[in-house]
């Protein structure tokens, strides 16, 4: 069964994701704030991560780097998020070829089509 962290603060969001990719077959874990998710990464290393950037707690820039540290590029990220600026920057962090960016907001179904494209390609690889 394949892994998906949804890192966002907004829990009826987070709630609304971790309900769908359920449904279809995925093992979902949850992260409210930057340092719980963090603190997950040290045990498991999951397929897919769902990214918002602006979290009460740690940038998501910050944790971006943590999941390249943690994860060696092995785990694939969507960056879900409200604001078009992280688009560009999130481009230029080193080494940072395993994001895909989808600005809110945008359905459910299509995060899903995303995580399912995303998990045929690794797959592929």
């Amino acid at each position: 069964m394949k892994k998906i962290l949804i890192i966002e603060d907004n829990k009826h969001l987070s709630e609304i994701f971790n309900e769908v990719f359920e449904e279809n077959g995925y093992e979902v874990n949850t992260a409210l704030m930057g340092a719980n998710a963090i603190k997950f990464l040290q045990t498991t290393q999951p397929d897919v991560i769902i990214l918002d950037m602006r979290l009460p707690d740690i940038d998501g820039l910050k944790i971006l780097e943590q999941i390249r540290n943690i994860c060696k590029n092995k785990t694939q990220v969507i960056i879900y998020t409200a604001f078009e600026e992280y688009r560009q920057t999130c481009l230029q962090v080193e080494n940072i070829n395993f994001c895909t960016f989808i600005l809110k907001p945008a359905p459910v179904e299509t995060i899903l089509s995303e995580v399912e494209k995303l998990l045929n390609k690794t797959i592929l690889k």
